[in-house]
């Protein structure tokens, strides 16, 4: 069995738990992504994502996808050191949810435990585990 291949997808820089801004979206040729939903997130480390549509025929689903919240933002790295591996070996709070729980629409809510209000922002970021191949 392959290793899986884990990609950033899109993060938050700044999220209060009241709300959020700043959304970026992600996007690897052959893999299809995910984007945050009109309200990204909702107090208590709820985070609503839904599937983007493919790019090109035969571009493939994630398997899961995992939602990260750091504090303080400040501890993420720099935009061109971040990985999927400091992200998961970073102890932040997190939580997953499997592609096939995706609705109809390709909604999904991943809720992530350990998240407390606070009036310091929270980084969430988002991975994409894929197959490995």
């Amino acid at each position: 069995m392959q290793p899986s291949i884990f990609i950033l997808g899109p993060a938050i820089e700044n999220v209060f738990e009241r709300g959020s801004l700043g959304v970026a979206v992600v996007q690897v040729a052959g893999r299809r992504s995910v984007s945050f939903q009109d309200v990204p997130t909702k107090p208590g480390g709820n985070v609503f994502v839904k599937l983007n549509p493919p790019l090109n025929p035969g571009d493939v689903l994630p398997l899961n996808v995992y939602a990260f919240f750091v504090q303080p933002v400040s501890a993420v790295p720099a935009p061109a050191e971040r990985t999927a591996d400091w992200f998961l070996k970073s102890g932040a709070p997190s939580g997953s949810i499997h592609v096939g729980a995706a609705d109809a629409d390709g909604l999904m809510s991943i809720n992530v435990t350990g998240v407390k209000p606070s009036l310091d922002p929270y980084f969430v970021q988002v991975i994409l585990e894929y197959a490995g191949g």
